[in-house]
């Protein structure tokens, strides 16, 4: 392995460990955490923010359709997600 190879390695070992550890806050806890956990490294903290945002969106999208198709075929048994 390069130098660069291990340094992106590296880099997107950084990535994942904190991406992981910002979702297991809630989610008014996150940005507070990457000013903590990025410092003044720019670079990760964009990319967290973005990684962040994307997987938000996808949950919200994802509950929208369970909470519709559980609408639609009227399914019995306990509530796994909360739907309005």
């Amino acid at each position: 392995m390069t130098k660069k190879e291990s340094a992106i390695t590296a880099w997107s070992a950084k990535v994942q460990r904190l991406f992981q550890e910002a979702l297991a806050r809630p989610r008014d806890e996150r940005l507070p955490f990457l000013d903590n956990a990025c410092g003044s490294d720019k670079t990760i903290r964009g990319e967290l923010e973005s990684l962040l945002r994307h997987y938000e969106t996808a949950s919200d999208w994802f509950h929208s359709r369970m909470c519709t198709l559980r609408g639609l075929f009227m399914l019995s048994g306990p509530r796994r997600t909360r739907c309005p």
